[in-house]
């Protein structure tokens, strides 16, 4: 996080931002990771569909293939894979 505010990256990957951490943990780093990301492309690869409630398009994949896309919301009101999960949340 630290290399991408001071390189002014105009893009960030992040893989499992908030894996090893406790749910209240991870709502609490949530918050500036949301400042790092304003004005950048951004791609979380995350299990945790809670990562991604605030994107613009989340693509679930399983084998290596698209199955689902949509928003959280959309995807979360789904009775696919997504939405298996949100329910669990």
């Amino acid at each position: 996080m630290a290399r991408a505010t001071v390189r002014d990256a105009p893009i960030l990957i992040l893989d499992e931002p908030t894996t090893g951490l406790d749910a209240a943990t991870a709502r609490r780093m949530m918050a500036p990771l949301k400042r790092l990301m304003e004005g950048r492309a951004t791609i979380i690869v995350s299990h945790d569909l809670d990562a991604v409630r605030d994107a613009d398009r989340i693509v679930v994949l399983e084998n290596g293939r698209i199955i689902e896309t949509g928003t959280h919301e959309e995807l979360a009101g789904q009775d696919g894979v997504a939405g298996a999960w949100a329910g669990r949340a």
